[in-house]
């Protein structure tokens, strides 16, 4: 995944139909302040930078030096930020800039999967605050958990219980396999907390 040619291939990925949920999410509800954790080269975010007719703030987050590189020289800074250390500080730093107390709108896009279920707690527990909506792309079953190669599924619903699920539908994935059919979801969450802002 370090490979060059592997971010390249994921910026040239943004017109991906599966992106451009996004893109519609953030349009029909005018949100602005747009967070990606774990976004790679930033091909979701590009969906929006090219979808959004209205003005918008990108900001992308990965651990990957590489990846954000790559993403700082596609992007127009001027409407965008990407860093590879995620602190408290820096996202008071972000959002103190934009003169905001939260992100409109928080992607998780197929990282999740990576995490245990206490680090995905610990992290909720220390950045939900600062997210009003979650769009979740990932292995999502309620029932069983099951794995593939390096996949497994959780169930998220669970996980973000301080959220009020919106939405639960099927996503698509490149690999045609019985546990990417029934455990590929896109689910949208909705910060109780948040509610009235």
């Amino acid at each position: 995944l370090f490979d060059r040619d592997v971010w390249e291939d994921y910026s040239n990925d943004s017109t991906n139909k599966r992106r451009n949920f996004y893109s519609d999410f953030v349009s029909r509800k005018l949100l602005n302040l747009i967070y990606e954790f774990g976004c790679a080269s930033g091909p979701n975010l590009m969906n929006i930078q090219k979808n959004v007719k209205e003005k918008v703030f990108l900001v992308g987050y990965d651990i990957n030096r590489k990846a954000i590189k790559k993403a700082k020289k596609e992007f127009d800074l001027n409407n965008s930020f990407f860093f590879d250390n995620l602190t408290h500080s820096k996202i008071e730093e972000i959002l103190k800039k934009q003169k905001r107390l939260f992100f409109d709108l928080v992607i998780f896009d197929r990282v999740f999967f990576l995490f245990s279920e206490e680090e995905i707690t610990k992290h909720l527990s220390e950045y939900e605050k600062y997210y009003k909506f979650v769009i979740l792309d990932d292995f999502h079953n309620k029932k069983r958990k099951m794995k593939f190669r390096t996949y497994s599924t959780k169930d998220y619903v669970k996980l973000f219980s301080n959220f009020e699920l919106i939405s639960i539908e099927k996503s698509e994935h490149i690999i045609n396999s019985e546990f990417f059919r029934l455990n590929a979801k896109r689910i949208v969450f909705r910060n109780k907390r948040l509610r009235s802002r």
